[in-house]
């Protein structure tokens, strides 16, 4: 990427970071079933004969899904009793370790009476959670690529990893449209500023997973991309009319929903548009969920709540109140409530005072146990832990990760041509590193090439040190200069200082530049 006039780094690297490609062939609108093998009317007839056995107390405790720990802490203890109690629908896993996790859940899926669903955010692969696991690309490289098919084959391969370990739900892809460069929780998670091209994209995920028997699971609804604010932390406003809704944040959702995506989570947001409530969000409006999401664009798979423990929503509503606000909006599966007992007793008493429908409570536990059927949670099958790191590690799993990051290489900018340079060994080199100063793998390609000399400053090197590196590139006919030990946060400027911005355009203005951002993507 040659720069000889950076007016604006800050701009530059803003390209550098988004997607570059916009393109978007049609599909077909058949469903997809997560399982070639599985009979609709055969799960429909398990889901009917499991559901005339329950109770009403364990027909609406199919509908909690909880949670299994809090990422680098233990597995939470009265969880077996809370799952015993009441027949609980699922549990969602955080961080920790694959053994520990498998005998966890098999300890678990003895205990309920109705088989558990086991879920997990593996957005980025097992290893966005668990130890000694792959990490695949975060989804804004994923952006970066123009060849689909890999992506296609990453969420296979996600999904093979997922069955092995015994999770049957990857809360999976986001579908979020990255447009607004100050958001703090989505960014990297998204496939980039295109709507048609974040929809093909996680269309191709979305495939993977499911062609593997695994549910997927299209986040956040309606999108959570154009907001500044972490729903984890408080509630967001999605201050958008219902044309320019229409025309970005539901098109990926639209698209997937027309394509057989399993599942779709809607998010703690404030929606003005659709939900006129303040600070009523989207996961209890029931103009948003069954509306607009059921009703209008006609999804008919599980609708999923994101986590109800989360500011987002306990912030202006009572933990006893959430969940049953949460069901009577329209959704599904209720994750991760704080307080499982209270949220089983509110909605148990709206459905016998005649609040809830019994038919509503019918068709949404009917629904879960017929994913349960396809997914093959029904079997009740126990994780076998043999070999089973080995077995998330195979050699095709780890080839694809490093294959995708090299398809995703971007150039942004080539003034004047310079790249790919011609006659390496005749130019007078220099190669600048930012933000580490020890010896780097990425020097040892140049050197096959050209005879260079390396500079090295950390991030927050001080003006005597920029200084003396500066007299020193006088000599060179062109730096190299390559941006290290990044972060993924746009609001943190990607862990690039202000003063590594002004020495870089310095540099720029009097030598022929080749800026590498080493950054993700």
């Amino acid at each position: 990427m040659i720069i000889p006039d950076m007016k604006s780094f800050a701009r530059l690297i803003s390209l550098f970071l988004v997607l570059l490609f916009f393109f978007l062939f049609p599909f077909g609108s058949r469903a997809q079933e997560i399982t070639g093998n599985v009979s609709v009317s055969e799960a429909g007839r398990w889901a009917d004969s499991v559901y005339t056995s329950l109770t009403l107390e364990e027909r609406i405790g199919q509908l909690i899904f909880m949670r299994a720990n809090h990422s680098g802490s233990g597995y939470i203890k009265n969880n077996g009793d809370l799952i015993k109690q009441y027949n609980l629908g699922g549990i969602v896993f955080f961080a920790g370790d694959p053994v520990k996790q498998a005998l966890k859940a098999n300890e678990w899926n003895r205990l309920p009476k109705t088989p558990l669903l086991f879920a997990m955010d593996a957005e980025w692969g097992l290893g966005m959670r668990l130890k000694n696991t792959v990490k695949y690309p975060l989804q804004m490289t994923l952006g970066a690529i123009s060849n689909d098919s890999l992506i296609y084959r990453m969420g296979r391969q996600i999904g093979q990893q997922c069955r092995r370990i015994g999770i049957q739900m990857n809360l999976a892809p986001v579908v979020d449209v990255n447009n607004n460069p100050l958001n703090p929780v989505i960014g990297m998670r998204s496939f980039g500023q295109s709507p048609q091209s974040v929809a093909r994209k996680g269309y191709f995920y979305m495939k993977g997973l499911q062609d593997e028997g695994v549910i997927a699971c299209a986040k956040h609804f309606p999108g959570h991309g154009d907001t500044q604010t972490d729903s984890h932390l408080t509630l967001p406003v999605l201050n958008k009319s219902k044309r320019e809704l229409r025309s970005v944040e539901l098109v990926p959702f639209n698209y997937l929903i027309k394509n057989g995506v399993a599942s779709v989570m809607v998010a703690h947001l404030s929606v003005p548009a659709y939900e006129k409530r303040k600070n009523r969000p989207a996961t209890l409006s029931e103009k948003i969920v069954t509306r607009l999401l059921k009703n209008k664009m006609g999804f008919k798979g599980l609708v999923v709540t994101d986590g109800l423990d989360m500011k987002g929503v306990t912030k202006y509503f009572k933990k006893e109140d959430i969940a049953l606000e949460a069901f009577k909006a329209g959704n599904d599966i209720l994750l991760i409530p704080e307080d499982i007992p209270a949220s089983v007793k509110a909605i148990m008493e709206a459905v016998k005072s005649g609040k809830i429908k019994p038919e509503h409570l019918a068709g949404s536990c009917k629904k879960i146990l017929r994913y349960k059927y396809m997914s093959g949670a029904y079997l009740r099958k126990m994780t076998d832990t043999a070999n089973l790191i080995p077995n998330l590690n195979k050699y095709e799993y780890n080839a694809l990760a490093p294959k995708i990051f090299e398809k995703a290489v971007t150039i942004v900018k080539n003034d004047d041509n310079l790249l790919p340079l011609s006659h390496p060994d005749t130019l007078n080199t220099a190669i600048l590193i930012m933000g580490d100063t020890s010896e780097s793998e990425l020097e040892k390609p140049f050197w096959q090439v050209m005879q260079t000399t390396v500079f090295r400053l950390d991030h927050d090197a001080g003006v005597d040190e920029r200084q003396e590196v500066l007299g020193k590139l006088e000599g060179f006919n062109l730096v190299i200069i390559a941006v290290v030990n990044t972060n993924i946060s746009a609001p943190k400027h990607f862990g690039i200082s202000e003063s590594d911005i002004q020495f870089i355009q310095h540099i720029a203005r009097i030598k022929n530049v080749v800026l590498d951002v080493f950054a993700s993507p």
